[in-house]
């Protein structure tokens, strides 16, 4: 059963919250039940997981495939819910909020990169950098969203469809996406995944770069290794369990 209360949590577990931390999990555990077992056997993919990440802080999270990277990445962004554990973002519990205020924090404080770029195909690259802004505020800032487009290098791409964008350029809207809050978060979930490694190379030069000028805390999955190097910390995630990496 999930905790519902980060206090009641802290307690039973002789915890203390460090709220200089902008991301906190303690004792997180995710546990799925297999379908295709008749028996309904249940799933470890995430056993007590500790986390604490300082804000500005960037963080690479490795694993091989199947290692449940993606699973704690969508736990810490609020997009999925944890078994048994909690989840502080900035001081405030999502353990016990519903999808509407799971989807609040992430307005207001979190960006998501995602490996397949998840970009709308029926708005073009100014329009999927823009919505965000136009789900926070009731007249959005369209000068930042070009502003942001031009320092990725896509001022001449504004008006273009996904479908008419390289995996490159796409990703580069991604990351305008990411960061057009300006959000005290950024997660990443394999972000160079599907590119070729010289693309690679230049949209984790963007990455970092923005991430910089914006000194946002920013959490990666990945299995590149180049990209990990970039980071400030590295941990690995294997059986389940975080561990030094």
């Amino acid at each position: 059963m999930v905790k519902k209360h980060s206090e009641t949590i802290i307690q039973n577990l002789n915890m203390k919250t460090t709220y200089d931390s902008v991301i906190q999990a303690i004792k997180v555990s995710k546990t799925v039940t297999a379908i295709s077992q008749q028996d309904g056997n249940d799933i470890n993919i995430l056993s007590d997981i500790n986390l604490s990440v300082k804000p500005s802080e960037t963080l690479a999270i490795l694993g091989s495939s199947g290692s449940g990277k993606s699973t704690l990445l969508g736990l810490l962004a609020g997009l999925d819910t944890v078994t048994s554990g909690d989840i502080i973002i900035d001081g405030e519990s999502i353990t016990d909020k519903d999808e509407d205020g799971r989807a609040a924090i992430r307005s207001s404080k979190i960006g998501f990169i995602f490996q397949s770029f998840q970009l709308i195909n029926g708005l073009t690259a100014l329009e999927n950098v823009l919505l965000p802004l136009e789900l926070k505020y009731r007249n959005p800032d369209t000068d930042l969203a070009v502003k942001l487009l031009e320092k990725t290098g896509l001022d001449h791409r504004l008006h273009h469809y996904p479908n008419q964008l390289s995996g490159g350029e796409q990703q580069r809207v991604a990351i305008a996406r990411a960061f057009v809050c300006s959000p005290k978060l950024v997660f990443a979930d394999e972000p160079t995944g599907n590119l070729d490694n010289r693309t690679g190379e230049r949209i984790i030069d963007l990455l970092f770069d923005i991430n910089t000028a914006q000194k946002t805390t920013l959490v990666i999955v990945t299995h590149d290794e180049s990209l990990a190097n970039r980071c400030s910390r590295k941990l690995l995630l294997n059986d389940g369990k975080l561990q030094p990496y």
